[in-house]
C-alpha cells in the first residue's frame, strides 16, 4: 500500500499545488481619485483662486497674450510686448489680473517692450524691483530710477490705489496648491486606461504608435475617460479624430502623457472644438520639461505641476496652465494666445483594485477542471481494473496463478475471480468489463462501492486507508503545469501499486 499512499498523496499535492500556483496577474493599483476638479480642487476654497494660469516658480514672457489672469510664485521677466487680459469668466481675489510674489525683471535699457495688465489690478510683492507711478486710471511700473512714461514698463490699466500694489492676497497660497497638484497629477496618472486608439475601421492600433499615425477615439458617457500616450507617441501623432460621444461634462477626458520630458508638436484634433475644451485634461505626471514647438491648437488644460513648460507654438492653448515654471513665447517672437477656458470637468477613478486581469479561479473547487489522462484508473483494491490504454491488457502477472487459495485473502468480492488460463481471462471482477468504461470500476471489500462517486472515497477511511482527498482540501480549481506534472506522477504510482498488488494475490490484506 506504500505506493498507493504515495501516489494518492502526490495526486492531491499536485492538485493543490496547481491551485496555489495559479498566481494572480494584477494590474498596478490605481489611486482613488475624485470626483474632483483637479484645477479648483475645493470649490469653497479654490486651489487656483480663480487664476487661469498658475505657476509655482518663474515666468518669462516674450510676446503673446494670456487670456484671463496670471499668478506667479517666483519672478516675472518680459522681453517683448505682452498682454495679460484679465479674467472675464473666473473671479480672482479682489479682481486681480496679475499676482506676482517675486520681483519684476525688465528687459535691458533701450527696449520698447510693454507688459500690459488689462481687465484687473496687479499685486507685485517684490516692491524693490520697480518704481510705481500713478497715471490716473491706472499705474505705471518702471525700472528703479526710471522716469514715468519711459520704456520698458508695465502698464496696469485698472489699478486705482498705489498703496495696495504690494499687499499680498491672504487667500492665495501657491506653494500649498502645488503640493496638492503634484499628488493629484500622480494619482490621475495611474487611472485605468479606458480609451483605445483605433484605425478608421475600428481595429485597435499597435503600440507604440508609428510616427504620423492618425488615431480614432470615442468616449463613454457617465464616466471619466482615460487615454494613455507616451511622450514619443504624442510628438509623432499626425492627428486624433473624435467620434461621438465627444468629451463633455458627462464624459470628461484625461490624456495621461508618460515620460520625463516632451518636446514636439500638437496633433490635429478633429471632431472637437472650444465647447469640448473645458472637459479635456492633458496630464504630464512624470515630466519635468514640456515644450510645445508648434502644431495644432491644444484644446484642454495643460496640467504639468512638476514641469518647466514652454509654449512656443503659434497656435493657441484653450485651457488652464498649471506648471512649475512657464516660458510663453518663442525665440522668434510671439507665441499663440493662452485663452481663458477654465477646466470644468470632474475627474473620478475607481479605488485601487487587486482583481486579476484574466479572472483566474483562486480557490479550489470540488471538481477539477482538467483530467490528467484519458481515463485514469484510481481503484484502491488489490485487483487492478483493466489498464486505461487503447487495447487494455488483462494479464495481471507474467506467470498467472491458476488456483486461488482455500481462504482467499486478496479477493475483494464474495465470488472469487475466475482462474487465469494460458488464454488469460478478461473478467477482472464479478461484473466483467472487457473494455475501459467512462467511469472507472471501483470495488472494495464487502461489495461496497468506494469509487470517486462515493463519500468514503474522499475521506481517510476510503479505499486503501491512505490520505483522503477530503483531508487535503479537495481537488484544485485548475491543474496548471506544475500541478499537472505532480498529478500525473501520482496516477502512475497508483497504477504501479495496482500491478504490484496483483503480483501478490495470496498476501494478507491489511484491514
Amino acid at each position: 500500500m506504500a505506493l498507493r499512499t504515495v501516489g494518492r498523496t502526490l495526486t492531491v499535492a499536485g492538485i493543490l499545488a496547481a491551485a496555489a500556483g495559479a498566481s494572480l496577474v494584477v494590474s498596478p493599483p490605481a489611486w482613488a481619485v475624485g470626483p474632483v476638479n483637479p484645477v479648483v480642487i475645493d470649490p469653497a476654497a479654490p486651489a487656483n483662486d480663480g487664476f487661469q494660469v498658475l505657476v509655482e516658480g518663474d515666468v518669462s514672457l516674450s510676446g503673446g497674450q494670456i487670456g484671463g489672469s496670471l499668478a506667479v510664485g517666483g519672478d516675472l521677466a518680459f522681453s517683448a510686448t505682452h498682454e495679460i487680459a484679465g479674467s472675464t469668466i473666473a473671479e480672482p481675489p479682489e479682481g486681480v489680473a496679475l499676482y506676482l510674489q517675486g520681483d519684476l525683471a525688465f528687459p535691458s535699457a533701450g527696449s520698447d517692450a510693454v507688459l500690459r495688465v488689462n481687465g484687473g489690478e496687479a499685486r507685485v510683492l517684490g516692491q524693490d524691483s520697480f518704481d510705481p507711478y500713478d497715471t490716473g486710471p491706472g499705474l505705471e511700473l518702471v525700472p528703479p530710477g526710471a522716469a514715468s512714461g519711459s520704456l520698458p514698463r508695465v502698464d496696469v490699466q485698472l489699478h486705482e490705489d498705489p498703496a495696495t500694489l504690494s499687499e499680498p492676497l491672504d487667500d492665495v497660497d501657491i506653494a500649498a496648491a502645488f503640493g496638492e497638484y503634484r499628488v493629484l497629477s500622480t494619482r490621475i496618472g495611474t487611472c485605468e486606461t479606458t480609451v483605445p486608439l483605433t484605425e478608421a475601421n475600428g481595429t485597435e492600433l499597435e503600440r507604440p504608435l508609428a510616427p504620423g499615425s492618425t488615431a480614432y477615439v470615442s468616449m463613454e458617457s457617465g464616466q471619466t475617460n482615460v487615454l494613455d500616450l507616451t511622450a514619443e507617441e504624442l510628438a509623432g501623432l499626425g492627428g486624433i479624430t473624435f467620434r461621438e460621444p465627444v468629451p463633455s461634462a458627462d464624459a470628461p477626458l484625461v490624456v495621461n502623457v508618460s515620460g520625463s520630458s516632451f518636446s514636439g508638436t500638437i496633433p490635429q484634433l478633429a471632431g472637437v472644438g472650444a465647447a469640448q475644451a473645458p472637459y479635456i485634461l492633458w496630464n504630464f505626471p512624470d515630466a519635468t520639461s514640456v515644450e510645445v514647438t508648434g502644431g495644432a491648437q491644444l484644446l484642454g488644460t495643460l496640467y504639468a505641476p512638476n514641469a518647466a513648460v514652454r509654449w512656443a507654438s503659434q497656435s493657441p492653448l484653450d485651457g488652464n496652465v498649471i506648471a512649475a515654471s512657464l516660458r510663453h513665447g518663442g525665440d522668434a517672437g510671439a507665441a499663440g494666445r493662452i485663452d481663458e477656458v477654465p477646466f470644468a470637468g470632474l475627474i473620478e477613478c475607481a479605488e485601487p483594485t487587486t482583481e486579476p486581469t484574466t479572472e483566474p479561479t483562486t480557490e479550489p473547487t470540488t471538481e477539477p477542471t482538467t483530467e490528467p489522462t484519458t481515463e485514469p484508473t484510481t481503484e484502491p483494491t488489490t485487483e487492478p481494473t483493466t489498464e486505461p490504454t487503447t487495447e487494455p491488457t488483462t494479464e495481471p502477472t507474467t506467470e498467472p496463478t491458476t488456483e486461488p487459495t482455500t481462504e482467499p485473502t486478496t479477493e475483494p468480492t464474495t465470488e472469487p475471480t475466475t482462474e487465469p488460463t494460458t488464454e488469460p481471462t478478461t473478467e477482472p471482477t464479478t461484473e466483467p468489463t472487457t473494455e475501459p468504461t467512462d467511469e472507472p470500476t471501483d470495488v472494495a471489500a464487502g461489495g461496497d462501492e468506494q469509487g470517486p462517486g462515493s463519500d468514503d472515497y474522499w475521506s481517510s477511511g476510503g479505499g486503501g486507508g491512505g490520505t483522503g482527498l477530503a483531508d487535503a482540501g479537495g481537488p484544485g480549481a485548475a491543474i496548471l503545469v506544475g500541478g499537472a506534472v505532480v498529478t500525473a506522477a501520482g496516477l502512475l504510482l497508483l497504477l504501479l501499486s495496482g500491478r504490484s498488488s496483483a503480483r501478490r494475490p495470496n498476501a494478507a490484506r491489511r484491514p
